[in-house]
């Protein structure tokens, strides 16, 4: 998980390890995001788990 969020991080996406052994990811996406937005914040985040697959 510390690899992913430092890849997401590195490409411009922060992400928030939670839950109590911190392996789950949190998305704190606010109400008024933009769709376009969004996808692009969901684009990163699936090349990331691409390129540690």
């Amino acid at each position: 998980l510390t690899e992913l969020l430092g890849t997401a991080r590195d490409a411009g996406l922060l992400l928030m390890p939670s839950g109590k052994s911190r392996h789950i990811i949190r998305l704190l996406i606010p109400l008024t995001i933009e769709p376009d937005v969004l996808h692009e914040g969901l684009d990163i985040f699936e090349r990331c788990l691409a390129a540690l697959a």
